[in-house]
């Protein structure tokens, strides 16, 4: 005889040997057990009909049998029939008036209803008769956060977590109120946990996806995006997340393909015509993008952004009484909305209406003070008026306010909107050298090394004393192995700012390249002078000096290093490669084993991949 070995498997037996227990008794009331277990074996199979009739015979013959209810109400919350539920938790909760675990499904039903107030009454409640139960301390977090209590919220979380640490569910939960408060970084540290306690949970990919964007790590983002749609491949809301990342990379043709997919199986996802409008007006398809904001306003005739969003088309289609149209509408329904007070008025200054378009800026600005656009079109609408000097104080305005904001979005690794800055503070001023500066940096970071030259080159030009540029310049020549090239350069910026520590360093780099290891110390040397916590000038030094077989005091430096920036995996693979050479195979291993584990930490692959080939050279073996 064959055994069930799968948990399917297992309730399909159950299911047989309830049938028999039925059949042997169908009228005598300990049938009921009978029913109800079936029924319960049937929900869990996904026979929601099929387990309602069960649990309907089970209270038929024992009337009194509460728990049979509860299974009944957990039956038709599946099938989303929420009042339903409700009232036959009323009912076992009116037999068994003690019963916890019929307050929380109560409670949940009530959440679905969008009742969580009372939801919260009955996870209250539930507590106060099972004081240690985890379910009830998360959902009740859960309540609080659909409410915006998500400080309260998180205090739920962590109880339910403290009772029960390997509670994924929680850590879910938790990550994401921390994503609405704007705490990114911890959101992500608990989502990640709740992945690794379990890794089937598609929302917390999703959310885990949406607290990367937030950061400006969009393709880190589509990859969680991705996990999540393989999970659940009817995922609408992954898909239009995902399509919102690839819309923030620009790849506006697969961003629509995602919100094409979200609206098919979503058709009601309001903000997906609206994201999908959005990409459409970016490819000029103007036309369409409006007939997407038209849909989006058809299902939520309240929606600003709708709203905004179609103004902004129909103002570039030169149709500017409409676009403040609906610009008053946007604002009409989100007084606060500064942009649409900005546009609103870029659309005046199009049709000639300055002082009111001045006004419409002066709202924008005094709602959000640091919204450039609104300072460099304010400065238009003044010049249109003669009033040049007030002009020209509004553009220099708008220019730091673009410069600060390109700093700030590259230091969160938003490169993409950082340039987007960098070209509108250059499009005021052509002769800002910083702004050409800047703008390479991030190009430099993205990898595209002859643009950010060149850029380089432009702020030179114009401000041949800015030793940041010729540094920069350096740094992208020598990524280029133009070696010779990037050490006039950092000769240059050593010139004009002598305490440079970084260019110090650089240029030692730049000469280790070339083999020149003795000079590279040299440099190293000075780095470590002017900055003595810098980590990064001795690592290097410890590889010039491992490239000239100076094996112990290479270490000396790594461990320099390390200790400065205990998690510089670079170090480690350094050390580890120093001890090697020396035949310390333990030693070695164990520091390319932390080096691994900070890379895989960080998903660094190809650090990953420096570190196998290591390895490989070593003839070494690390067993995870």
């Amino acid at each position: 005889m064959s055994r069930h070995t799968t948990i399917e498997g297992q309730y399909v037996a159950a299911i047989s040997d309830f049938d028999k227990a039925i059949q042997l008794k169908p009228d005598y009331a300990m049938a009921a057990k009978a029913y109800s277990n079936r029924g319960a074996a049937k929900r869990k199979l996904g026979q929601y009909v099929a387990a309602i009739s069960d649990f309907d015979k089970a209270i038929q013959l024992k009337p009194d049998y509460a728990n049979a209810y509860i299974n009944r109400g957990l039956a038709k919350d599946d099938l989303e029939q929420y009042v339903a539920a409700i009232s036959d938790y009323n009912k076992a909760i009116q037999l068994k008036p003690d019963d916890a675990n019929a307050y929380i499904n109560r409670g949940a039903a009530k959440a679905d209803l969008g009742q969580h107030l009372a939801a919260i009454s009955d996870f209250n409640k539930a507590i106060q008769l099972e004081p240690d139960d985890v379910k009830a301390y998360n959902n009740r977090g859960a309540a609080k956060a659909s409410l915006g209590q998500h400080l309260a919220a998180i205090k739920d979380f962590d109880k339910a977590i403290q009772l029960k640490s390997d509670y994924a569910e929680a850590y879910g939960n938790r990550g994401a109120a921390k994503a609405s408060l704007g705490q990114y970084v911890a959101a992500i540290s608990d989502y990640d946990k709740a992945i690794q306690l379990k890794p089937d949970l598609a929302e917390v990919y999703s959310n885990r996806g949406a607290a990367k964007a937030d950061l400006g790590e969009y393709v880190a983002a589509i990859k969680d995006y991705d996990k999540a749609i393989q999970l659940k491949p009817d995922y609408a809301n992954a898909y239009y997340n995902r399509g919102n990342a690839k819309l923030d990379l620009k790849e506006y043709v697969a961003a629509i393909s995602d919100f094409d997919k979200a609206i098919q199986l979503e058709p009601d996802l309001a903000d997906a015509y609206v994201s999908r409008g959005v990409a459409k007006a970016d490819l000029e398809e103007y036309v369409a993008a409006i007939s997407d904001f038209d849909k989006a306003i058809q299902l939520k005739p309240d929606y600003p952004d709708a709203y905004y969003n179609r103004g902004v088309v129909k103002a570039k289609l030169g149709l500017y009484s409409a676009a403040i149209s609906d610009f008053d509408k946007a604002i009409q329904l989100k007084p606060d909305y500064a942009n649409a007070y900005s546009n609103r008025g870029a659309a005046k200054v199009d049709l000639g209406q300055y002082v009111a378009a001045i006004s419409d800026f002066d709202k924008a600005i005094q709602l959000e003070p640091d919204l450039a656009i609104a300072y460099s079109n304010r400065g238009v609408a003044k010049d249109h008026l003669g009033q040049h000097l007030a002009a020209i104080s509004d553009y220099d305005k708008a220019i730091q306010l673009y410069i600060n904001s390109g700093n700030v979005k590259a230091e969160l690794g938003q490169r993409l909107a950082a340039i987007s800055d960098y070209d509108k503070a250059i499009q005021l001023d052509p002769d800002f050298a910083e702004a050409y500066n800047n703008r390479g940096d991030v190009k430099y970071h993205l990898r595209q090394y002859v643009d950010a030259i060149s850029d380089f080159d432009k702020a030179i030009q114009l401000k041949p004393d800015l030793a940041e540029a010729y540094s920069n310049r350096g740094n992208a020549k020598a990524d280029l192995g133009q070696y010779v090239a990037a050490i006039k350069d950092y000769d240059k910026a050593i010139q004009l700012e002598p305490d440079d520590a970084i260019a110090y360093s650089n240029r030692g780099l730049a000469k280790t390249d070339l083999g020149q290891y003795v000079a590279a110390i040299s440099d190293y040397d000075k780095a470590i002078q002017l900055k003595p916590n810098y980590a990064e000038a001795y690592n290097n030094r410890g590889l010039a000096k491992y490239h000239l077989r100076q094996y112990v005091a290479a270490i000396s430096d790594f461990d320099k290093a390390i200790q400065f920036e205990p998690d510089y995996a670079d170090a480690y693979i350094s050390r580890g490669a120093a001890k090697a050479s020396l035949n310390r195979t333990s030693e070695a291993k164990q520091d390319f084993q932390t080096a691994l584990r900070l890379a895989e930490k960080a998903g660094d692959e190809s650090l990953k991949a420096i570190i196998e080939e290591a390895l490989r050279y070593f003839r070494l073996t690390i067993v995870d």
